[in-house]
């Protein structure tokens, strides 16, 4: 019995290796494919903020059309750099002029609120939708 237990640990742990190994190459075939010019990090995610879009300003986000979903937004852009927050949660775009741009996306998926963050200032909210 103990043998067959042995063999048992040793297929898992062969399988998990295995596992791992495809979602890696998956992430990193997804990420080439989406954006050729950006790469994936250690996590195994897309990062492109080595070479910011040039359409990804402070510009756009001032004049988006607040109605736009998420969807809209990645097809003129591309992906956000990365997500935070807990609760809220707040889709990150790096922006040429090295700022980022959070957007907090409502539950009907339209823009709810547009933060400009900046290290070196205060945050400056651009948009917050009202509501009746």
């Amino acid at each position: 019995m103990r043998k067959n237990n042995k063999v048992i640990m040793v297929m898992l742990l062969v399988l998990m290796v295995s596992l791992s190994s495809c979602k890696e190459m998956n992430t990193k075939s997804n990420a080439e494919e989406n954006n050729a010019g950006g790469s994936v990090n250690s996590a195994g995610e897309y990062d492109d903020n080595e070479n910011p879009e040039e359409n990804v300003t402070r510009e756009y986000f001032e004049n988006v059309d607040k109605n736009y979903c998420f969807d809209d937004i990645v097809e003129e852009i591309g992906e956000p750099n990365h997500i935070e927050g807990s609760g809220e949660i707040y889709y990150v775009w790096d922006l040429a002029d090295g700022t980022e741009a959070y957007v907090l996306f409502s539950s009907c998926d339209k823009i709810e609120r547009i933060h400009i963050i900046d290290s070196d200032k205060p945050d400056e909210l651009l948009y917050k939708r009202e509501h009746n």
